[in-house]
């Protein structure tokens, strides 16, 4: 795609905007296609199912993973854990991400649906991505519409393409406070390790897409450690492994 996408290729992003959109129109509007506007989509194309398939999954990583940052950042405009959990499951069917995509997109989701309960409104949560790296988010639980105060944060860093796949988790130790209610003793290592083992581990280990896509093969390791200014909890995934068993090859 050095010199744009091809026609193949914006015939396959048109009709990938097109399955995301038509469950529930009235949510998404034309919101996806005026974020792809530039790239020429196209709309209502007969291309082959074969070439649908083949085309989205051998993207190169770029366009993937500016697909995936723009549903991710959709959140910002429906606010419906139900509409980004379908876009996300919808990307993962048809192989429109490699392995810290795959990791990146659950995972957000998780720790975004398990801290959600912290507020009272979704509306009042957002999903900021820095405007000097785009491999690093934070999800910002306000405390209201006037976003001034917040409940907490949780930072998500991962690694560019080229290097190897990792991913940095960090939620704020005031915001694990509000959700559990102070439950924790973070001065002790054996209370961090209670508290991740508790709360987080379960978050690492729900790979919903599997339920969907039962042929992938994903593994990954994690460690964790106090945050260096004592704010929060950094979870290290690493050694990330993801493999699309199904399908066109």
């Amino acid at each position: 795609m050095a010199n744009g996408p091809s026609l193949l290729q914006r015939q396959a992003i048109g009709n990938l905007i097109t399955a995301i959109t038509k469950e529930n129109s009235t949510v998404w509007g034309n919101y996806l296609w005026e974020q792809f506007e530039n790239w020429n989509i196209i709309a209502n194309s007969n291309i082959s199912m074969y070439d649908y398939y083949y085309e989205l999954k051998h993207l190169p990583d770029w366009p993937k993973r500016s697909i995936v940052y723009t549903i991710l950042m959709s959140w910002n405009y429906h606010h419906s854990l139900q509409t980004l959990y379908s876009a996300i499951n919808k990307l993962i069917y048809l192989k429109v991400c490699n392995a810290t995509e795959y990791f990146l997109m659950q995972y957000m989701f998780n720790f975004l649906q398990y801290f959600s309960s912290v507020c009272k409104n979704l509306n009042t949560i957002e999903i900021q991505q820095n405007m000097f790296n785009r491999d690093m988010f934070t999800l910002r639980f306000w405390k209201d519409n006037s976003h001034i105060e917040t409940h907490g944060i949780v930072d998500i860093q991962f690694s560019s393409v080229g290097k190897e796949p990792r991913i940095a988790i960090v939620p704020w130790f005031d915001l694990i406070d509000k959700k559990t209610n102070h439950l924790y003793n973070y001065n002790t290592q054996s209370g961090i390790d209670n508290l991740v083992n508790t709360e987080f581990v379960p978050l690492l280990q729900k790979e919903f897409a599997k339920k969907h896509c039962p042929w992938i093969y994903s593994n990954l390791r994690f460690g964790y450690q106090k945050e260096n200014l004592n704010r929060g909890i950094v979870i290290i995934l690493s050694s990330l492994e993801y493999e699309d068993r199904n399908g066109v090859q």
